[in-house]
């Protein structure tokens, strides 16, 4: 499996991933309502109009996962990851978001927020090794049933007079 960046070409492969995805994991990392080619169509636009970075887990040419980071032209650019249930807890959820955050820092991105459902202690644990921290709660499905995160930019060297 390689993590590569989204190309228009993933459009219905990336429709069919999200449709594949089971209920809990849809329960935490999906909106309400369908994902549809609209919305499949809106997120490529994103990325093309360099609003969004986002990546795929691909598996010959089968989408495992995607990642990205939407609102790159707001003040705080959100994260968002999901994987296939069959992935969940090989380490394949750690290296889309090392990558996507390295592309972040690499384009010197201050803060990046996400939320996770308070019951998904998986995946708040990994946010919190890569440098997230709670804010507060946050509502997803229901009021205040998610925290909202955020991590700052880490400074490339401590000691470097560049670094604010």
């Amino acid at each position: 499996m390689i993590i590569r960046p989204i190309e228009d070409k993933d459009a219905s492969e990336l429709l069919a991933f999200y449709q594949s995805l089971s209920e809990e994991v849809a329960r935490v990392f999906l909106p309400p309502g369908p994902v549809s080619p609209d919305t499949v169509e809106q997120h490529l636009e994103a990325v093309r109009t360099g609003r969004s970075i986002s990546f795929v887990l691909d598996n010959d040419g089968m989408i495992m996962g995607h990642a990205f980071l939407s609102g790159l032209d707001k003040r705080v650019p959100m994260v968002s990851i999901g994987l296939r249930d069959a992935i969940v807890g090989c380490g394949y959820g750690r290296q889309m978001m090392e990558r996507l955050l390295a592309v972040a820092d690499a384009r010197r991105i201050a803060v990046t927020a996400l939320t996770v459902v308070k019951s998904n202690h998986r995946a708040e644990a990994l946010y919190r090794s890569l440098g997230y921290r709670r804010k507060h709660e946050s509502s997803f499905r229901v009021r205040n049933d998610s925290w909202y995160m955020e991590r700052r930019l880490p400074p490339r060297d401590r000691d470097a007079d560049s670094w604010r």
